[in-house]
C-alpha cells in the first residue's frame, strides 16, 4: 500500500500505533513504517528468488477495512505465472483471491517465508466491457526485488530459503503474529 500522506495508524497487539515513514517508494507501491516498538515475531524473506510454478501460497492481508474486520484475511491459491502483467519481470501472478485494501499484504509460501508482497489484482470492471471476467489474477512484487529496496534504504530484514526440513505445512496461525494492519488517512 503506497500512502502519499504520513499519517499512518497500525494495529499491534491489540494496540493502536502512530507509524512514521522510514522508506518509500511509489514505483514499487511500498513503504516501509516505523513504530518504534520492537517485536520478536518476524517473517524471513525467501533469498534464492526460486519461485515455483504451482506452488501453494498464502495471501495476508487486510481489504476493506471500513467494512471488515481489523483482523488478518487469509486466502489461498497458487503460484500461477513467474511474469507480471504484459510479462513484467519482478512480478508473478498468484490466484489467492484478495480484495481492495490486500495490496502491501505478504505472499506467503508453504514453508513460511515470504516469497512476495502483494501489488494489485487486474480491474474486472474494465475487462468485464470487453466480455472478459477475469478470476483470482493478481500479482505480487517478488522478495527479491524487496530485499533490494530493503537494503536501498538500509533496513534491517532477515532473510531464509524453505528448509528441507521443515514440514512444507507451516500453520498459518505461526505466521499471523508477524503481520500488522496499517492505515493510511489521506
Amino acid at each position: 500500500m503506497y500512502c502519499r500522506e504520513r499519517d499512518f495508524s497500525t494495529r499491534y497487539g491489540g494496540n493502536a500505533l502512530r507509524a512514521t515513514v522510514r522508506a518509500s517508494s511509489a514505483l514499487l507501491d511500498m513503504a516501509v513504517l516505523d513504530t518504534n516498538v520492537s517485536s520478536e515475531h518476524f517473517l524471513p524473506l525467501r533469498h534464492d528468488g526460486r519461485l515455483e510454478l504451482g506452488e501453494n501460497v498464502s495471501n495476508i492481508g487486510f481489504p476493506l477495512q471500513s467494512l471488515m474486520t481489523d483482523a488478518p484475511t487469509v486466502t489461498r491459491g497458487s503460484l500461477s505465472s513467474r511474469a507480471g502483467l504484459t510479462g513484467s519481470l519482478g512480478q508473478f501472478q498468484f490466484s489467492a483471491p484478495i480484495q481492495p485494501g490486500a495490496s502491501g499484504g505478504p505472499v506467503i509460501g508453504a514453508r513460511g517465508d515470504v516469497v512476495g508482497v502483494a501489488v494489485g489484482t487486474l480491474n474486472a470492471q474494465e475487462l468485464l466491457k470487453q466480455g472478459l471476467l477475469p478470476q483470482n489474477v493478481n500479482f505480487a512484487l517478488e522478495a527479491q526485488y524487496v530485499q533490494k529496496f530493503l537494503q536501498n534504504n538500509a533496513i534491517a530484514f532477515t532473510e531464509g530459503a524453505p528448509d528441507p526440513r521443515v514440514s512444507p505445512d507451516v500453520p498459518i496461525d505461526n505466521v499471523l503474529p508477524a503481520v500488522v494492519g496499517v492505515r493510511c488517512y489521506e
